[in-house]
């Protein structure tokens, strides 16, 4: 066997232990915030808080993400996946210690400090683990294979969120909340050992395909002419194409305003980012306040937690057909059917549907938001350069904590004065008529290329 099918073949086999470790790292991380996040709402619900203070705690774990999620995204970009892994895993750790420690001594203060330390946690781990997913996407031969690798991370990622309201619901009625943060933390320190599988960071990936490259370029070289010749962009400092790893360390105030142009300039990027929010809209919703309107019904933790869960089997059916959904439908097509859908069903809420019939809706509530992660992530992969894609997985991420912050608030205050069965009905008017605000002012921009 020669040196050269050696190398290969060891490329390959460390590709594929990179991509099921970034693989195992994102199921791990959403078992965890899914288990956990559906479990705060009853867990203040359970010690007597309204539905707006509810719905504010449960929010701040959003607060830091928003005003630093820019300068996050930098330092993921030079930090690289498996540094800022860690950094999420060790916030996370320490968040579910708070919730352990404030939940034992009933210190509210201790769990909402939790929150945000969470909240702060999970802008490093979940931010990483998108730009290595993209990353290892980029190295596909094709767009085909490159929709294949995220279509499978988002249907990992639908795997945890099935697992996770499902065991947190089970493992709260069995042994009370304390022991769901006790599990949350576990899932921590479980991140933190994965870590040291993931690939490596940004810049190193850049440096050896910049060194591949310098290599084939010597070699054709050499052999169109017997001499050897020098590439002089590829150097130390260059940020040419050839070699763009960057080299100067942007500033906090800087990485405002880079986020700032790639939302003014880069056009497809921003509606990408607008109708992800739009859609996570519909996630929050259900992980959050439909958790108590099943509580209302005298559903058991477990039955909720199972009930919550019918959403994620919707995604492990559509999550790998994503790519397949995108090529077929277009993008246009998809968000209009998946945020008409979700309105009709918080619309069907307000009747308080059965069991069963309920089901049907959480499932079909469950298609049309679960093609959202990974036609997000294809969106954001195909319109930003590998040198920012930290920058932009966490303006992606900033737009679902700016929903995290801004949808409990009102959506809890609206609640408080007319119940939560007319207020998912209110929410999916407004969804519906932003649905034909933005397909007609679509159509006047085709309109007006043409």
């Amino acid at each position: 066997m020669t040196d050269s099918k050696l190398s290969k073949d060891r490329h390959r086999l460390l590709a594929s232990v990179g991509l099921l470790s970034i693989f195992t790292s994102s199921f791990v991380y959403m078992l965890g915030v899914h288990m956990l996040r559906p479990i705060m709402a009853l867990y203040f619900d359970s010690v007597g808080y309204a539905a707006v203070m509810i719905g504010f705690f449960v929010s701040l774990n959003a607060v830091i993400p928003i005003l630093f999620g820019m300068p996050i995204g930098s330092w993921i970009d030079r930090m690289g996946t498996r540094q800022a892994v860690v950094t999420g895993s060790l916030l996370g750790l320490t968040s579910a210690t708070l919730f352990l420690i404030g939940s034992n001594q009933e210190n509210i203060v201790l769990i909402l400090l939790g929150q945000v330390i969470n909240g702060i946690g999970a802008m490093f781990a979940w931010g990483s683990l998108q730009v290595a997913a993209s990353l290892a996407a980029n190295k596909q031969a094709n767009n085909s294979k490159s929709n294949h690798v995220i279509s499978n991370f988002s249907f990992v990622n639908s795997l945890g969120q099935l697992s996770g309201p499902a065991i947190g619901g089970f493992m709260s009625d069995w042994g009370g909340f304390q022991l769901v943060f006790y599990l949350f933390a576990g899932l921590n320190l479980l991140g933190i050992v994965l870590s040291t599988l993931l690939p490596g960071s940004y810049a190193s990936t850049m440096k050896q395909m910049a060194t591949d490259k310098l290599v084939k370029v010597a070699v054709k070289n050499k052999a169109s002419d017997g001499t050897q010749r020098s590439n002089p962009k590829i150097g130390r400092n260059s940020n040419s194409e050839d070699n763009p790893v960057p080299t100067k360390k942007p500033s906090l105030w800087r990485s405002y305003g880079n986020g700032y142009s790639m939302m003014r300039y880069n056009k497809p990027f921003a509606i990408a980012i607008l109708l992800n929010g739009i859609l996570f809209m519909l996630i929050d919703v259900r992980t959050t306040f439909f958790p108590l309107f099943l509580s209302d019904m005298g559903l058991t933790n477990t039955e909720i937690g199972s009930m919550v869960s019918v959403s994620a089997l919707a995604a492990i059916i559509v999550r790998p057909l994503a790519g397949n959904l995108m090529n077929w439908l277009g993008y246009h097509r998809i968000m209009m059917i998946s945020i008409f859908s979700g309105a009709t069903c918080l619309l069907m809420l307000m009747f308080q549907p059965g069991y069963w019939v309920l089901a049907a809706i959480v499932f079909v509530w469950g298609v049309c938001t679960s093609v959202n992660q990974p036609v997000a992530l294809m969106m954001v992969s195909q319109t930003v350069a590998p040198s920012e894609r930290g920058m932009g997985m966490s303006i992606r991420s900033m737009s679902n904590r700016f929903v995290q912050l801004i949808n409990p608030v009102l959506f809890g205050t609206l609640t408080t004065v007319i119940g939560l069965t007319f207020g998912f009905a209110v929410m999916g008017v407004v969804l519906m008529g932003f649905g034909i605000v933005y397909h007609r002012q679509s159509k006047k921009r085709h309109a007006t290329e043409e």
